[in-house]
């Protein structure tokens, strides 16, 4: 597990950008999303957005056969909460399901639909 978790934080180094983002069933707009960026550097992560920029550490780990993911925010709009998510890492391709509302369990499902706090993103490597 330690391992595969390793590969996956290696891979995640470096510069994404969004491809598609939904937040409880209303896909964003991609003029909205299309300057909207996020910089890995080991555990750290900054997110740059028109509206904001968020920074932060995350955590990898496993569920069963399920890769985790831990975001704590320290700037930004969201500093101080932790959110929990899944996610899938597919070459050059990183989608996260997350669950953006307080106290709510880790999505285990990749979708956001209506009234479910989540938000469903699918960042491509910069470059691509």
């Amino acid at each position: 597990m330690k391992r595969a978790m390793q590969e996956d934080r290696n891979q995640l180094q470096g510069m994404w950008t969004f491809a598609s983002l939904e937040v409880e069933g209303n896909t964003i707009p991609q003029q909205a999303i299309g300057t909207s960026s996020m910089a890995i550097d080991g555990n750290t992560f900054v997110n740059s957005s028109p509206a904001a920029i968020y920074s932060g550490t995350f955590r990898l780990g496993l569920a069963g056969s399920t890769r985790t993911i831990d975001i704590g925010f320290t700037e930004g709009p969201e500093a101080g909460r932790t959110i929990l998510g899944i996610y899938e890492l597919d070459g050059d391709t990183w989608t996260m399901c997350l669950n953006l509302a307080p106290r709510k369990p880790r999505p285990m499902e990749f979708a956001a639909p209506v009234g479910s706090g989540r938000a469903l993103e699918t960042l491509v490597r910069k470059g691509r």
